[in-house]
């Protein structure tokens, strides 16, 4: 009876350490695919919206993440905002704050930061970033 029941402890003793392990892999996953966007810097080169522009007055429109959060010039306005990356799977914002300027292109400005904060998927191709929504690819970026 001793010897079922201490088997029986180290069993469950076993299951438990590996719950615990699996929780901080996952934690770890998560961090290392927050990190591996951390400190980029981005340049807009292509989108999925009929009407779009890459630049304004020659001036790129860019994405840079840093410490969970993302900045960037949006065609007219500079937006900046929460950025959570687990896997392959990106959250950006829901609400990004910008800058108050008036656009000559407030259409793609507004279709961009709509693409921006629906995506929910990333991928990184070489030097290419792909922000998508489910299996639609609606930004592209080179890095900067």
């Amino acid at each position: 009876m001793k010897q079922r029941l201490r088997s029986w402890w180290a069993v469950l003793a076993g299951v438990v350490a590996a719950a615990i392990l699996a929780g901080f892999m996952g934690l770890s996953q998560a961090a290392a695919a927050q990190a591996s966007l951390d400190g980029t810097q981005w340049v807009l080169t292509g989108w999925s919206s009929p009407d779009a522009i890459v630049t304004v007055d020659n001036q790129p429109i860019t994405l840079e993440f840093k410490d969970g959060q993302v900045f960037g010039f949006a065609g007219c306005n500079r937006y900046f905002g929460p950025a959570m990356v687990n896997g392959s799977s990106i959250t950006i914002g829901p609400d990004l704050a910008m800058t108050g300027m008036a656009s000559l292109a407030p259409t793609s400005e507004e279709a961009y930061i709509g693409f921006l904060t629906s995506a929910d998927r990333w991928a990184l191709d070489g030097s290419q970033l792909t922000l998508s929504v489910g299996s639609q690819v609606v930004l592209t970026f080179a890095r900067a």
